[in-house]
This record gives structure tokens, C-alpha cells and sequence, in this order.
């Protein structure tokens, strides 16, 4: 894009536009997930850090085309954005070479801080409303990306976190890991964010999990005793911390994560994505793996073995079926293919006809032979009664 002269503010313009920018601060304070947080602050002001809190050393590092820092570049009250600047915004996205998926998550992040300003009654109308659809960033269609693993590569990548080893590797923890993603379909922040108070072995339905699952909903589901195992194996070689120090007297200690570093530190996101990474390059499974294929292999297999999608649903968190729906990559699989299914089921009939006509021709033969030995029987006794 080539050079442009940027607007300047005279100071009435600065005062709304930092107005404008207090009051994303206190839209995304007040989200309850701290991930959503997160991709909000970094959708809506270019850096994912709270107010006052950033803590890149090079400015560089905040995103340029994020909605409120590109507002600054060009001398746009945020709070009166017009079509056609925002028009403007959303085609910079799309020139910027930004997958449409990320396109969309960032004009969705700007129309809820909009909505939440229009509930306060301090707009008239959300400016991003004003878009037509054909105008708007297309989220990928469900069930597009990603992909799930089949039985043989579900199997290769237990068994190669099982035994993880060498030199600073835990076993017990990338098995664990691997586990709460593809035997109880948790999301890789939910994995890593889940807390050792939040295990309960002895429940009402058996060993279970309580977590915060995204949108800050609370999520308690039984595990199977493989799960169980993992959780119960890595409790017993994870690194031994201290309950992090209350923030003021009287407040309740931190609760800790289920799985940590090697000195007792949260795992974080990147560790858990290098891990699954490796483990999948070790079991031999082509591709790069990533965390969430892991999830989208749990409902895969969920859905051929017959789970409801309702079912499924409440289960993986989601708001909408049409979510639970595209996550199931089975019909990516050849063997799942029409034609396949076709082939087999005629295949089987086949079988079915060559067994029962072979049956038949045996009945036959038996049958021939039975009667056979009755004329034979009853020329003996025409013979016996004629020389009486």
C-alpha cells in the first residue's frame, strides 16, 4: 500500500477518540473468559496486553490494522465511523493477505464492542450493521479446515505420548495432555487451564472433570477410566508447588493447573502446541498436528459410534448444533465414501447368496443321494417279496 499523508487531531477530536478507546477497555474488561479477552484486545486495539499493561518492547509488535490504532491513523472518530470508512478498514484486511476467517473474527469483535455501546444507549444504531453481507469478511464454512485422525493414527499418537522420552520430557504429562483432548474433546486452552481442584475422582457418574469452557461457561463431564488413569498418573510424579500466595488478607489461595512445566508453572499454549506437534511427527502421522484436530477427532468418532448431536453438543460446549455438525470429518474418509458403502453392502449380498446357494446345492446333493439309497432300499425288498 503505498504512503499516505496521516490525518492530525486537534484536541476535541483526541478527547472523543481517547473516549472511544476507554470505553473498549472497559467493554473487554468485562468479558468473563480471559481468552476471549485476549483476541478481543488484540482485534480491537492491536495488542492483547490490559490497559497500561503492554509488555512488547517493540511497538512494532501491535497490530497496524487492528480497528482502533488504524481509526488513529487516519483520523477517525471511532464513535461516528461511517459506512464507507469502514468499507475502507475491512478492505485493508482483505489486501493485508489476512485468512477470511481472521477477517471475520475482527469485524465481529468491532460490532460487538458497537452492540455493547448501543445497549448503553451510547449510539444510535451499530455503524457495522450497515454492511451488507456480500460486504462483510465469510467465515470459513464448517467442517472446511482441519481434519480428524482415523483409529490406527488415534492409537500411533496414545501410544507415542505414553512413552515420550528423553531429556526434560514427562510422559505421564503428554499423556495426560493428549488425553483430555482426544478422549474428552477439550479445547487446548481448557486442557491447560484446568485445575487440580477441578478433578474429582469419586463423583456422581464416577471419576469427572469441572472447567471453564469458552464464553465462560462451566462444563463438569465424566471421564472414562482412561482419562482417569492419566490424571491419576501424572498427579502422582507432577512437580510438588506451593499454593500461590493470596492477592490481600483474607482472599482464597489461586487454584492451581492440572498440568505444568517442569518447575511447577503453568503449561502454556505454545509448549502445549510444540508438544502435539512432536508426538504427532513421532507416531508417524503426516502433516503437521495441531491441538484441535485432536478435538475434531473426538466428535468425529463420537458421531460414527452413534452419539446425538444434542448430546455431543452440550458436551463439547457449543452454542450452536450447526458447530457440533461441522466438526465431524468422517465423510472425509474413503472407506466412508457413498460409492464405498455401496460396494460393501452389495458385497455382502453376494456373500449372503454364494453361502445360501452353496447350501442349497449341498441340500440338493443330500437329497439326491437320500433318495438314491430309498430305491435302492425299496428294490431290495420288491426283490425279497418276489421270491416269497
Amino acid at each position: 500500500m503505498s504512503t499516505v499523508e496521516v490525518a492530525t487531531f486537534v484536541d476535541e477530536a483526541e478527547a472523543r477518540f481517547w473516549d472511544a478507546v476507554n470505553r473498549a477497555y472497559e467493554f473487554t474488561d468485562g468479558l468473563s473468559n480471559l481468552k476471549t479477552r485476549e483476541e478481543y484486545r488484540g482485534d480491537l486495539f492491536g495488542c492483547r496486553y490490559p490497559k497500561h499493561g503492554c509488555k512488547h518492547e517493540n511497538p512494532d509488535r501491535h497490530n497496524p490494522l487492528a480497528f482502533l490504532p488504524w481509526c488513529h491513523r487516519w483520523g477517525i472518530n471511532p464513535m461516528s465511523v461511517t459506512k464507507a470508512e469502514l468499507k475502507r478498514w475491512v478492505a485493508e484486511l482483505a489486501s493485508s493477505g489476512q485468512a477470511s476467517g481472521t477477517q471475520a473474527r475482527r469485524v465481529s469483535a468491532v460490532s460487538s464492542f458497537y452492540d455493547s455501546l448501543f445497549a448503553d444507549e451510547i449510539i444510535d444504531v451499530n455503524p457495522t450493521h450497515r454492511l451488507r453481507a456480500k460486504e462483510k469478511p465469510k467465515r470459513r464454512t464448517p467442517g472446511t479446515a482441519g481434519r480428524a485422525l482415523n483409529d490406527a493414527q488415534a492409537l500411533a499418537l496414545l501410544d507415542a505420548a505414553e512413552t515420550d522420552s528423553g531429556p526434560r520430557r514427562m510422559p505421564e504429562r503428554s499423556a495426560l495432555l493428549i488425553a483430555l483432548m482426544l478422549c474428552a474433546g477439550m479445547r487446548v486452552s481448557e486442557a491447560i487451564n484446568l485445575k487440580i481442584e477441578g478433578y474429582l475422582a469419586e463423583g456422581d457418574q464416577g471419576a469427572q472433570i469441572t472447567y471453564v469452557a469458552k464464553g465462560g461457561k462451566t462444563i463438569t463431564k465424566a471421564v472414562d477410566p482412561y482419562v482417569d488413569e492419566k490424571i491419576r498418573a501424572w498427579l502422582a510424579v507432577r512437580p510438588a508447588t506451593s499454593q500461590l500466595p493470596a492477592l490481600q488478607a483474607g482472599a482464597r489461595t489461586a487454584k492451581r493447573t492440572l498440568l505444568s512445566t517442569e518447575g511447577g508453572q503453568p503449561l502454556t499454549r505454545q509448549t502445549a502446541y510444540r508438544l502435539v506437534r512432536r508426538l504427532g511427527e513421532a507416531a508417524g502421522i503426516p502433516g503437521t498436528l495441531s491441538p484441535h484436530d485432536l478435538r475434531r477427532t473426538y466428535a468425529s468418532i463420537s458421531i460414527q459410534e452413534g452419539v446425538s448431536i444434542r448430546a455431543l453438543q452440550l458436551d463439547m460446549g457449543h452454542a450452536k448444533s450447526e458447530t457440533t455438525e461441522g466438526y465431524d470429518r468422517s465423510h472425509h474418509r474413503p472407506e466412508n465414501a457413498p460409492t464405498f458403502t455401496v460396494g460393501r453392502r452389495l458385497a455382502r449380498v453376494r456373500e449372503e447368496r454364494e453361502r445360501l446357494g452353496s447350501a442349497f446345492e449341498e441340500w440338493a446333493e443330500e437329497s439326491v443321494e437320500l433318495a438314491e439309497a430309498s430305491v435302492a432300499v425299496a428294490a431290495e425288498l420288491w426283490e425279497d417279496l418276489d421270491d416269497d
